[in-house]
């Protein structure tokens, strides 16, 4: 009898420690799941990146070969035509400034005449 309970309690505990065993192989699945449907999430969005950054990568060749066309435009240029087109820039402001100067005048003159002053631009 003390050998038959003896072997029960033996028998008890083994099936506790299984359940155990499968409550924490269940668990262990739905892990498992989860970090399955993580790895195709991630799979998906390293598609969608590596597609990303082919047509960045094609973006950036197109822009860098406009860019060296540009320069190379450029280049048809030299220093004195920056220079004289600053000068130019410079002589427009003065003279639009006289203008400015030249239509207040005209208003003045053409009232004091009584003549309508009628603006060109």
């Amino acid at each position: 009898r003390t050998d038959l309970a003896a072997k029960t309690r033996v028998i008890t505990a083994l099936t506790r420690q299984l359940e155990k065993a499968d409550e924490e192989v269940a668990a262990a699945k739905e892990v498992g799941k989860h970090h399955n449907a993580t790895i195709a999430e991630l799979r998906g969005l390293k598609e969608t990146h590596v597609s990303d950054l082919s047509k960045m990568q094609r973006a950036v060749a197109s822009l860098q070969a406009e860019n060296r066309d540009l320069k190379n435009e450029l280049n048809a240029f030299d220093p004195a035509f920056f220079d004289e087109i600053e000068d130019l820039k410079h002589s427009h402001a003065l003279l639009s400034t006289a203008c400015s100067e030249y239509e207040v005048l005209l208003r003045r003159y053409t009232a004091e005449l009584g003549i309508a002053f009628k603006k060109l631009r």
